[in-house]
Formats: structure tokens, C-alpha cells, sequence
């Protein structure tokens, strides 16, 4: 989906292991629009779901 002239957008990577050249960096949606699911708002879910899989692992353990 396009990307309008008037709308917030942020750069991201074209491949997450692409690495950081310029090469690897296009314009995305920042905010949910249409079909795609808007650049902060996959980096929200992510940080999530990274939180909660250590959360996960450390639950049952002692804190020492």
C-alpha cells in the first residue's frame, strides 16, 4: 500500500538481517493503515512478546 504524501512515516529495513545500509532501508507505514500492520506497531508486539518469553523462562526459579 502506498505510502500518501501527507502521512507520518518511518524508515525501516527491507530484510532484518540485511543490515543497516542504505541499501537495506525503505520508507513504512508508522501507524497501522489498510493492510499493513505500521512499523511501531509490529515493534510493540515484538518487545512483548521478547518481555514475555523471559518472564516465561524465569517464572518457577528462585530470584537468587
Amino acid at each position: 500500500m502506498p505510502i500518501d504524501p501527507e502521512q507520518s512515516y518511518d524508515v525501516g529495513h527491507i530484510d532484518a538481517l540485511g543490515g543497516h545500509g542504505r541499501e537495506n532501508l525503505a520508507p513504512e507505514h508508522r501507524y497501522k493503515s489498510g493492510r499493513c500492520q505500521g512499523n511501531r506497531a509490529h515493534g510493540g508486539r515484538l518487545g512483548q512478546a521478547r518481555q514475555s518469553a523471559r518472564l516465561a523462562q524465569s517464572k518457577g526459579l528462585l530470584p537468587w
